[in-house]
């Protein structure tokens, strides 16, 4: 029986809700071993008894037997009389890899090849089995009704086991008119009714009962035949099912006797002896591809009750178990199984939460609307303008909601990765632990869809190229057991996921080779590459270090596809790795590709959208500037942007748009050639505008795009290129803008390719100027530049500034002969410079600015006059002319001389109160005498260098200097026992402070040293390299209560 579209695709959905973690449950079987979970065993007999019950009824045959036969086995698994095993649970899971592809073509699942499955379950089933009960397998018992109509024919073993639970046998007939519809209940009502009091053996709708209209009478039943085994006594059961009792039959069938052994001794047993499994090669095949495009198996034939003796039917000896076949076999003996296309779900789950917002918006829309027909009617403008807002809001949120109905757990995907790994893990010869972070991180149906294919292939190159064999892990000092941890997360509205394997690593200098033999990389572009550029060459097409093919990867045909299929999706795609510890894969995606936030640009008469998502920050160049910040690097120009070197490219050149004589792309060119000075330009009737430029990036690559004009950021909605663009790569898609116009949306990535940008040249220059400014004795800060009078420039650190606030002076109170303001609910505390340092008194007058520092966990504010800015320099510091109390030394800022602010020294002057008093802490050396911690300090900067030693040493500690890692080296190694902690650089010439630390580590002398980083600058990649090396702690320079209380804190740990 085939039941309407409806009724089928509940029940598929169902279906596949009941299969969606039966592999992660199947597993936990495998490992619990003889150990046997039976609560989880039975949650997953239940899934497969629940399918098969749902097949039975709407006549889907073959999902219904295999379902039956995978039910034999769990039955077998939870009652102890067979131990999962890895070969008996590979079958099941291949079992449950058909079921799956039946009921995704569950329309022609009943022509479907399940005959290998079938018979591997059988095998598995019987072949721990004893003489009798073996045979019992094949014998079929026939169930007949009242009138002597054959119901149902059963195997023998199927009723062996519900004897053996003590179960009763009971042939039930309900009706679909009477008991299910006029009763207002559905078959799976019913069913699922029975399933909480006993064991459904089989079912099945009787059509040939109902007659057609030749026959003399017609019958007005429809009958449902359930075969059902329950410990409940014949008495009750009308009652409990609701059915009158001439519609329930008893069965009585002689059958020979069974007395399991004991659940202990049966395992110890079955443990001891070599299992009949099916041949493994032919089951790696199967586990090779996991999915086929086969239909649906046929569904079980639930035996009927009989009224008349039962007939035991003998069947031929049962044949030696026969192994899987592969699934080319399949496919030749099931033709329109190969042929069938696997369908995509029609439908999708959304909580009850999210459609009750979304009528409320609906209804918010049509008052909104009501409310603008009303203001346009009357020509109320006013109105008009608010209704409008109000329909902006409301459709904000509507479009927020909707999008909500689309997202997806990850988890989707994840799940499906531990029976990947452990497939793979088994046939390598591996062993792998997978580890799942982030299931429930959320994305867009239709990234989820996509991404599986890129992450399958991502993860098995872990297993198979990065993890490696356990006698190499072994001989490396790596556990034997290799680990890949899957995970995902949320940053900067992205989702971010990461393949971290602690494998081998790749080889970075083997991947530039075989680039380098296939002609995708020059020589000159090899030599200038970074560690982190050439694994990315693993990317290009054709590009594989595997020493071998095998089925599972080392064609090159992969990675290029992997990262084609991502930037599809709008995803991009990095690799970070390091020899003999592992490699990262990083992926980040955006929540949806429907509707993304985007920036409008235009380019004469054209305007484009560039995703938010690639834009790392805008600049405007003055035209005045263009020759100090702007750079020519063989043939190509360059921005100098604190301190890195970006590749410009002119959006108008590389799409070939028509440009005048006047364009920027071709001024600034002369320009900084030198063809043409900026007063020729100009002379020659051109007037050349400032410069702006959109700095972009596409994974680790970052270049300026160089635009006529920057527009709003907006929302769009993206539309489809057609077939005639297919071959344009600088473009990603189109929108419609709320003018009615097309705005092309551009590929960043494709952009740079077709712009042929080469950075070798940048970076060999680039590397020149850091070599230069490490050598030249200045230092690069990151400070925060405001003025105190408008000829009186200072600066602090930037990474001590908690907050800016813009003000009126009128908002500063005077309470208790102290400055403060209403801040946040609070009152914040501030002041001048004025007040505790020899310089002018601020103007406290029209606009102030207030920088707020949050110091010794209090907040306080510095009193200012903008203008105020933000920079990175390369400076000089004077320690000594203008130094005094809260000034720690001047430097020339853009040609004003600057007042270097000791900020922690002036609160302390304003707030004495807030700073607690440490307590000493003293330590033993190695002749066991007590004294004060010896400290050896490494900074190549003299400024710096003094003022940390300054306030160590004011805080009680003995301290040693050393200029970089190569001298504090040499004095650690002539007195080993002399230092207590080590306060390190990072940026030093000779030795930085990351190899230093990696030494002191190694060592073990000083394994237990606490080193504590000093920089201006610590991004999260330089902390995790720290980390790395060996360093405790990081900490600003010239933070010095927190540097202080870290170095208290350390010192205490390696006291006790």
């Amino acid at each position: 029986m085939m039941m309407d579209d409806e009724t089928l695709q509940m029940y598929v959905e169902e279906a596949a809700e009941h299969l969606g973690d039966i592999e992660n449950d199947l597993l936990a079987i495998e490992q619990a071993g003889a150990d046997i979970d039976v609560e989880l065993v039975n949650k997953v007999f239940r899934a497969a008894h629940s399918i098969k019950g749902g097949a039975g009824f709407l006549g889907l045959t073959k999902i219904k037997d295999l379902g039956h036969k995978i039910e034999n086995i769990l039955d077998m698994v939870r009652n102890r009389e067979l131990v999962p095993e890895p070969e008996v649970v590979n079958i099941v899971l291949l079992a449950f890899d058909k079921l799956r592809d039946l009921i995704t073509n569950v329309a022609e699942s009943n022509e479907a090849y399940i005959d290998d499955h079938v018979a591997a379950l059988t095998a598995a089933a019987s072949a721990n089995l004893k003489g009798e009960e073996k045979a019992s397998v094949d014998r079929r018992v026939e169930i007949r009704d009242g009138k002597g109509r054959l119901v149902f024919e059963v195997a023998e073993f199927d009723l062996l086991q519900n004897k053996k639970g003590g179960k009763n046998l009971y042939l039930l007939e309900f009706d679909l008119i009477h008991d299910v519809q006029r009763k207002n209940k559905t078959v799976f009502d019913i069913l699922k009714g029975m399933d909480s009091t006993g064991v459904i053996l089989d079912l099945k709708v009787d059509f040939e009962a109902i007659g057609t209209l030749e026959d003399d009478e017609f019958s007005n039943r429809i009958p449902f035949f359930v075969l059902f085994g329950s410990i409940v006594e014949d008495d009750i059961m009308p009652a409990l099912l609701d059915l009158g009792s001439e519609f329930i039959t008893t069965l009585n069938i002689d059958l020979p006797s069974r007395q399991p052994a004991p659940a202990v001794d049966f395992a110890r047993e079955l443990l001891n002896q070599t299992p009949q499994t099916p041949d493994e090669d032919r089951t790696d095949t199967l586990i090779s591809e996991l999915f086929s495009g086969e239909s649906l198996a046929s569904a079980l034939n639930p035996p009927p009750p009989v009224s008349a003796p039962a007939a035991v039917s003998n069947p031929a000896p049962q044949p030696e178990p026969q192994p899987l076949a592969d699934d080319d076999a399949s496919r030749k003996a099931d033709p329109r199984a190969a042929k069938s296309p696997i369908t995509q779900p029609d439908s999708l789950r959304v909580h009850v939460s999210l459609l009750e917002d979304l009528m409320n918006l609906a209804g918010e829309l049509v008052l909104s609307r009501n409310q603008l027909m009303q203001a346009i009617s009357s020509n109320a403008i006013h109105q008009i303008e608010v209704a409008g807002q109000r329909i902006d809001l409301v459709t904000s949120e509507l479009q927020e909601t909707i999008m909500l109905t689309r997202m997806q757990t990850v988890g989707n995907i994840f799940n499906k990765f531990p029976r990947v790994v452990r497939d793979l893990a088994r046939n390598l010869g591996k062993e792998i632990d997978l580890q799942l972070e982030g299931n429930d991180v959320e994305l867009d149906k239709t990234i989820i869809e996509g991404l599986g294919d890129p992450l399958t292939h991502l993860v098995r190159n872990s297993a198979d190229h990065g993890i490696e064999m356990p006698d190499v892990r072994v001989a490396a000092g790596k556990p034997a057991m290799g680990t890949i941890v899957l995970k995902a997360y949320h940053e900067a509205g992205q989702v971010i996921i990461e393949i971290v394997d602690d494998g081998g690593g790749l080889n970075s200098d083997k991947i530039v080779a075989k680039a380098l033999s296939r002609g995708l990389i020059s020589p000159d572009q090899a030599k200038s590459m970074s560690d982190k550029e050439k694994a990315n060459l693993i990317f290009l097409p054709g590009l594989s270090t595997a020493e071998q093919v095998t089925d599972v990867s080392g064609r090159g045909v992969g990675m290029d596809v992997v990262k084609s299929n991502l930037d599809q999706l709008g995803g991009q795609v990095d690799i970070e790795t390091e020899r003999g510890k592992g490699t990262t894969i990083r992926i980040k995606l955006p929540l949806t590709l429907a509707i993304i936030p985007s920036l409008l640009v235009s380019v004469g008469q054209e305007r484009y959208a560039i995703p938010q998502v690639n834009v790392d920050e805008l600049l405007r160049i003055p035209v005045a500037q263009i020759t100090e910040r702007v750079e020519l690097v063989g043939d190509a120009e360059v921005l100098l942007l604190r301190g890195e070197l970006i590749p410009l490219l002119y959006l108008s050149n590389v799409l070939g748009l028509d440009e005048s004589s006047c364009e920027a792309s071709k001024m600034v060119g002369e320009i900084l050639r030198g063809e043409k000075s900026l007063g020729e330009v100009q002379e020659a009737g051109c007037t050349l505008a400032d410069v702006n430029l959109v700095v972009v990036s596409a994974g680790q690559f970052r270049y300026g795009l160089v635009v006529d004009q920057l527009h709003d950021s907006v929302e769009i909605v993206v539309k489809p290129l057609g077939r005639h663009f297919k071959d344009c790569q600088g473009y990603a898609g189109a929108t419609i803008m709320g003018d009615g116009h097309v705005a092309l949306i551009l590929d960043v990535a494709g952009l740079g390719r077709l712009g042929d940008l080469s950075l070798s040249i940048a970076r060999e220059k680039q590397q020149v100027t850091k070599e230069a400014e490490a050598g030249s004795g200045q230092d690069k800060l990151s400070l925060f530049v405001f003025r105190n009078t408008p000829q009186e420039y200072c600066a602090v650190p930037l990474d001590l500034v908690a907050r800016v606030e813009l003000i009126d002076a009128a908002e500063i109170e005077e309470v208790g002969g102290r400055r403060v303001i209403k801040y946040r609910g609070g009152t914040l505390p501030v002041f001048s410079l004025d007040q505790a340092t020899n310089v002018n008194m601020l103007d406290v007058s029209g606009e102030v600015i207030v920088i707020v520092f949050l110091m010794a966990g209090h907040e306080i504010g510095l009193l200012a006059k903008p203008p105020v800015d933000a920079i990175e320099a390369q400076v000089a510091i004077d320690s000594f002319t203008l130094k005094q109390p809260g000034i720690s030394g001047s430097a020339v800022i853009g040609d004003n001389t600057t007042l270097i602010v000791d900020i922690y020294e002036l609160i302390q002057s304003v707030q004495p109160d807030w700073f607690a008093v440490r307590g000493s802490i003293e330590i033993a050396d190695d002749a066991g005498e007590v004294g004060v911690p010896h400290l050896l300090l490494v900074e190549d900067s003299d400024f710096f260098r003094n003022q940390v030693k300054k306030f160590i040493e004011d805080d009680g500690y003995s301290i040693d200097v050393a200029e970089d890692g190569v001298v504090a080296w040499n004095m650690l190694n002539a007195d080993p026992g002399r230092y207590d902690l080590v306060v390190t650089d990072i940026e030093m010439p000779n030795m930085d402070g990351f190899e230093l630390s990696r030494r002191i580590r190694q060592d073990q002398r000083f394994s237990l040293v606490p080193i504590i980083a000093l920089t201006s600058l610590a991004g999260d990649e330089d902390v995790a390299r720290g980390k790395a090396a060996g360093i405790d702690d990081y900490q600003v320079k010239l933070d010095k209560e927190r540097l202080l209380q870290s170095i208290y804190d350390w010192l205490k740990r390696y006291a006790s």
